[in-house]
């Protein structure tokens, strides 16, 4: 069997697969990823260990006996009741996240991070790192994807509460499933993700609800209070101006994450479009101009489309995408000296194209382009 690869060792899962995911851990000297399968494993053991308890306790006390940190013993994710829906995704630590955001916002991240990697320091000197983050910002400009990359720099797994499921119709569910999601985030270290926060988090002056609404406020800030030292809360919403202020004063640290700027639009393009057709840098320049008020999300949305359409018809991504983004255009919403070099100078176009677009003379144009290359 030693000849044989991985790649090529066919195995059911089970026990042989767990072995195999901690000897690969291991070999890279990774303590906590050892920890976190070890978890994995408690969690849901293996139908090859004939008495679990007797497994379990040796397991903890091998981790004892290295003087490593015991692994937590994780149950299922909870669900609820009524509806049987699981209250929370768990993912294992994502990987090959980009993080783009303006400086400023990346900045903020980047500490949270490295206040992480100086945990031991910082506890020893009487202070904790970021254990609570609150993200706000419009639909689509990258909160999930911002909690996820700190889920990959921290090489935590990511537990994402399910609303729908935690937001219950039923007098006092939504308080007991909230408590449920946070005592399981708790059970090892983790990064907990509840989105769309000001679902649960409401002004308690909210005349609609007052009973439920104060108590799972209570619980939240109770919980924000004294939330443990390995486990990260992210939160995130669309509506900051809704939040209680008593529960958004709790958290260590918010961070606004505004629309991205033409530079991360840039990005943007570039990282959605390079796995499909790496695109010209004149047609990511162009790209960004088109669409000053699009997230994230909706560039991620107009690349996929421009693709389908570009693979269906047979035809490059960029002049797909190029003449999608022009057919959308709303020439109210673009800067026009801005838009008119862009076109002229990065996608190409005539004078009298761009004239015919903005529904404005040629001269209009001309002077609008050497207006916008004097600013330069």
């Amino acid at each position: 069997m030693s000849s044989r690869s991985r790649s090529t060792y066919q195995f059911d899962g089970g026990l042989e697969q767990a072995l195999i995911d901690v000897c690969s851990v291991a070999a890279s000297g990774n303590v906590g990823g050892v920890r976190q399968l070890a978890a994995r494993v408690l969690r849901g053991l293996p139908p090859e260990i004939r008495d679990p308890e007797q497994f379990r306790d040796a397991l903890t006390a091998a981790f004892a006996e290295a003087g490593a940190p015991t692994p937590r013993r994780v149950s299922r994710p909870p669900a609820d009741r009524d509806s049987r829906i699981e209250l929370v995704d768990v993912q294992p630590p994502p990987t090959g996240i980009a993080l783009i955001l303006p400086d400023e916002v990346a900045g903020e991240l980047q500490a949270v991070v490295m206040e992480w990697s100086a945990r031991e320091a910082l506890v020893a000197a009487g202070v904790s790192p970021t254990l609570t983050l609150l993200l706000k910002g419009p639909p689509g400009v990258g909160k999930t994807h911002a909690a996820r990359w700190l889920a990959e720099q921290l090489d935590l797994p990511l537990f994402a509460a399910d609303l729908a499921g935690v937001v219950s119709s039923y007098l006092g569910s939504t308080g007991r499933n909230l408590r449920r999601v946070l005592d399981f985030a708790k059970e090892q270290p983790c990064v907990l993700l509840l989105d769309e926060f000001d679902a649960l988090a409401k002004r308690r002056d909210d005349d609609s609800d007052v009973g439920e609404l104060k108590r799972i406020v209570n619980v939240l800030l109770l919980e924000l209070e004294r939330w443990p030292s390995d486990c990260l809360l992210v939160a995130a919403t669309n509506h900051p101006e809704l939040l209680d202020r008593a529960v958004e004063r709790r958290f260590d640290r918010i961070v606004d994450i505004p629309p991205p700027g033409p530079h991360e639009r840039i990005q943007l393009f570039r990282t959605f479009s390079d796995p499909i057709e790496p695109l010209d840098e004149a047609v990511l320049v162009g790209a960004a101009a088109l669409t000053p008020k699009a997230t994230g999300s909706h560039i991620e949305r107009v690349v996929h489309d421009a693709a389908r359409n570009a693979i269906i018809h047979g035809k490059p991504l960029q002049e797909t995408l190029t003449a999608m983004l022009l057919d959308a255009l709303d020439p109210s919403e673009v800067d026009r000296d801005a838009f008119c070099f862009t076109a002229s100078e990065s996608l190409g176009m005539t004078q009298r194209e761009i004239a015919q677009l903005l529904d404005v003379s040629h001269p209009t144009v001309g002077a609008a382009i050497r207006r916008a290359r004097e600013a330069q």
